[in-house]
């Protein structure tokens, strides 16, 4: 339990850091235009350079780390050693891995963003008393089904890409 835990919390601080220096650009920019009363341009740009090429390496890192916890389980691995061999293994096969989590993470993350602004309609609606809740209701009946087979279907996508990159290896207690 405890490599398992540490391989999700150390490859979930580790993939973001590339962003920071953007992020941190774009927040002592937007300090600074707020207490002069106008935006500094250039530090509002190299911000947004710095956030672009920091979301290549997060988005880099965060698929090299994408199957951590499954070897750690699978292969009876501690959390660094797991977090190794995955990114060596993934490099291998780089661009398959990379449209697996790309369409993981549109349709998880796209219906459950969806399926919450549904919600907030009819709570909206609901709220104010307006009579036309009944759409808002619908699209939350439609959209129920929609994200109660995407989300498996996600997962199952990422078994199976798991299942091909790893599994015709031997299981191990050491790296």
């Amino acid at each position: 339990y405890g490599n398992l835990m540490l391989g999700y919390i150390v490859s979930s601080i580790l993939a973001p850091l590339p962003l920071l220096p953007g992020v941190v650009l774009l927040l002592i920019a937007g300090f600074a235009s707020a207490n002069a009363g106008e935006a500094n341009v250039a530090l509002i740009a190299m911000g947004v350079i710095l956030t672009l090429v920091g979301s290549l390496f997060f988005i880099r890192l965060a698929i090299s780390w994408f199957f951590t916890c499954a070897i750690i389980i699978d292969k009876k691995m501690k959390f660094w050693p797991a977090m190794s061999f995955g990114r060596s293994m993934v490099n291998k096969h780089w661009w398959s891995t990379l449209g697996i989590g790309f369409l993981f993470g549109v349709i998880i993350w796209g219906v459950i963003f969806v399926f919450v602004i549904a919600g907030g309609a009819l709570a909206a609606v609901a709220v104010s008393g307006g009579g036309d809740s009944a759409v808002a209701f619908i699209m939350l009946i439609v959209l129920a089904p929609v994200m109660l087979l995407s989300i498996p279907w996600g997962i199952c996508a990422y078994a199976y890409r798991y299942d091909v990159v790893f599994g015709p290896l031997e299981s191990q207690d050491e790296f």
